[in-house]
């Protein structure tokens, strides 16, 4: 038995408990994981784990932290590195042990989560699908879709901005580029809800609900992967299901589905709300924004470094790895510290402060190399089009932070529910 079998489950049950949480981790190093400011602003709790460098090792995670900019660079470049090995460890634990063999086969084969030469054979066919030529063309929709989203709030004085535009955005855009129905969009939106709980390690989901879940993916679409064959459509499920070079199985094509429905998701959606929250704060750069409008995608971007809606990713070490001057041991487990690496002292002169006029913000946030995040382009259109629009109808709203309820979780982040007031 490894010892995550064991020790993961008493870390969650711990979690579960605040009182106890607290009690417990009262004299830890780095404090309380579960405590509420590590989800609602966790960037100080950042400051205190990297205080003894870029790359540290903890004995009660039993795992090497890498918080530096060029230090992840360095993990991310390495070949010694894995993250098929890591699903691997995340199997052997419950409730991961309860899944049935669909939603293993599906998961096992999320494109973030495989290795060359399956990572290579089954990027090339996505990629082939994903042009960013194609992400243009979904321009006038997402235009079309902010505008609708936006006008159904255009009454109300303090909405609720996640349930009624920014989880609402990016569901109905990765709806679009799949090609699902109408009616199938409230579906999708709970679907990869669910689904994203299978990244949250320190966080049990229900596995019967979970097997459900999974077997309503493949029964939907497979479904449409043949009528795509059969009937091709300008839509993804239709380029990957008649991918001439990838030679995909139904299984992979509904796998890639899958994990583009929760990666189209879950950070834009982060992304948006995040944004729209940290502008409420720094008002100043918000009317910076509101009056240059042309420093759009450079505020994107610093929007990404100073508030990253991907927090970190963990790989296995699968021989040594170099970052910076340390060396990692083959057989480590590696947490890369994204949101922490976007404040990087040494990269940014000022990295605490949100500066949308800055020259090169160059955030990590979508990762590098392989895993560079395939839906990129998409996310920053997206962004492109909503939060000028969201500014230009609510003006200089204000945002009640003590009524903002943060995403449970340590690899995503982002607001479950938000008010904000006109």
């Amino acid at each position: 038995m490894r010892v995550e079998q064991i020790v993961v489950p008493i870390i969650r049950c711990i979690g579960e408990r605040p009182r106890l949480s607290k009690a417990l981790y009262r004299f830890a190093e780095w404090g309380d994981p579960f405590a509420p400011e590590r989800f609602s602003w966790p960037y100080p709790i950042y400051e205190t784990m990297t205080a003894d460098g870029p790359v540290v090792y903890s004995r009660l995670n039993q795992q090497w932290f890498v918080s530096g900019y060029d230090e992840i660079l360095d993990v991310l470049r390495s070949p010694n590195v894995s993250t098929s090995a890591v699903v691997q460890r995340m199997l052997g634990v419950s409730p991961y042990t309860r899944l049935s063999e669909a939603a293993i086969n599906n998961f096992s084969n999320w494109l973030l989560l495989t290795d060359p030469p399956d990572h290579t054979r089954l990027r090339g066919a996505v990629s082939r699908a994903f042009t960013p030529r194609r992400m243009v063309g979904y321009e006038p929709a997402v235009h079309a879709l902010v505008t609708r989203l936006l006008h159904d709030i255009a009454d109300d004085p303090h909405p609720d901005i996640v349930e009624s535009f920014t989880s609402r955005l990016p569901i109905y855009v990765i709806a679009e580029i799949l090609g699902l129905p109408l009616d199938r969009f409230e579906w999708l939106r709970d679907a990869s809800d669910e689904i994203g709980a299978m990244l949250e390690f320190l966080h049990a989901f229900d596995p019967a609900s979970m097997n459900r879940r999974f077997a309503e993916l493949r029964d939907i679409f497979s479904a449409l992967t043949e009528q795509r064959r059969a009937e091709p459509r300008d839509d993804v499920i239709s380029a990957l299901a008649n991918d001439a070079e990838g030679h995909l199985s139904n299984d992979e094509i509904v796998a890639m589905i899958a994990a583009l429905m929760f990666a189209g998701h879950e950070t834009t959606s982060g992304l948006l709300g995040n944004s729209i929250a940290v502008l409420a704060r720094f008002t100043e750069q918000r009317a910076l924004l509101r009056s240059t409008p042309d420093l759009i995608d450079t505020a994107v971007d610093e929007l990404l470094r100073f508030d990253t809606p991907a927090q970190c990713g963990v790989r296995t070490a699968t021989g040594p790895v170099v970052a910076g001057d340390t060396t990692i041991p083959a057989g480590a487990s590696i947490v890369l510290m994204f949101g922490a690496a976007n404040r990087d002292s040494r990269q940014w002169s000022d990295p605490c402060e949100l500066r949308l006029d800055r020259p090169d913000p160059n955030p990590i946030s979508f990762g590098h190399g392989m895993h560079h995040c395939l839906g990129a382009a998409l996310a920053r259109l997206e962004m492109r089009v909503a939060l000028p629009a969201f500014l230009d109808e609510f003006g200089d709203y204000t945002v009640d932070v003590d009524e903002v309820t943060w995403k449970r979780s340590h690899t995503l982040r982002g607001p479950i529910a938000m008010r904000v007031r006109r």
